[in-house]
């Protein structure tokens, strides 16, 4: 996993955006010495480190290429760390499509009840896809 990979490798209208955060918080690839620091700045240069429970959600996106998700999702399993991993094909990086949401919220609502105790009663969950737009 290579930080400067990141911004390297996104479409050319979304780098501005990032640039100026991602230059502040993680450096810029540009310069040598800012990229050589990047990974103990990334969380990619933590995955030795204990971890909780992951749940990790991956869309067709040219913003975060799921190659680098795969990837993550197997470093962390390999050394023992529990991960969900829900890949959606046909979504974006946001998400947009109604039934690509709801079916995230619910993996999220599902995965935080089971790691976090607790679930929602049936009749608030209703009440919550009563307000959801369902084709």
């Amino acid at each position: 996993m290579r930080p400067a990979h990141h911004l390297r490798s996104r479409v050319a209208c979304s780098r501005g955006r990032l640039a100026h955060n991602w230059h502040r918080f993680v450096g810029d690839p540009n310069d040598p010495a800012q990229e050589a620091g990047m990974p103990a700045r990334s969380p990619a240069g933590r995955l030795d480190r204990p971890h909780v429970p992951l749940l990790v959600v991956q869309g067709a996106d040219v913003r975060v290429a799921k190659g680098e998700s795969d990837r993550l999702v197997e470093v962390l399993r390999l050394r023992g760390t529990e991960v969900e991993y829900l890949v959606k094909e046909g979504v974006g990086h946001s998400f947009v499509n109604p039934e690509s949401q709801l079916d995230v919220h619910h993996t999220v609502r599902r995965f935080l009840a089971r790691h976090l105790g607790g679930e929602p009663s049936a009749s608030s969950v209703r009440r919550a896809d009563a307000g959801c737009y369902r084709p």
